[in-house]
């Protein structure tokens, strides 16, 4: 996946969990619904807002770890080995 398609597909995630906050917010000040929807809308909010900084950390992760595996670093000025 590019750089471009995570960035729409994260941009994506942030902006449905704030569509569904707004709705668990306005679904609780009005009490139309069963608290197990409210429930459930809070749980998804909560399972989206982690989704990308999950994406984010397996992405660093993946980009470091070809350097490491190098030994990208080790003689770097003024770092003792």
């Amino acid at each position: 996946m590019d750089i471009d398609a995570l960035h729409s597909a994260l941009l994506s995630i942030t902006v449905v969990s704030e569509k569904i906050r707004a709705a668990r917010e306005m679904l609780s000040a009005t009490g139309d619904a069963p608290a197990r929807l409210g429930k459930f809308l809070c749980e998804a909010e909560n399972d989206l807002r982690m989704a990308p900084s999950d994406a984010w950390r397996r992405i660093r992760i993946q980009s470091v770890s070809p350097l490491l595996a190098a030994g990208a670093g080790r003689d770097r000025p003024g770092r003792q080995a």
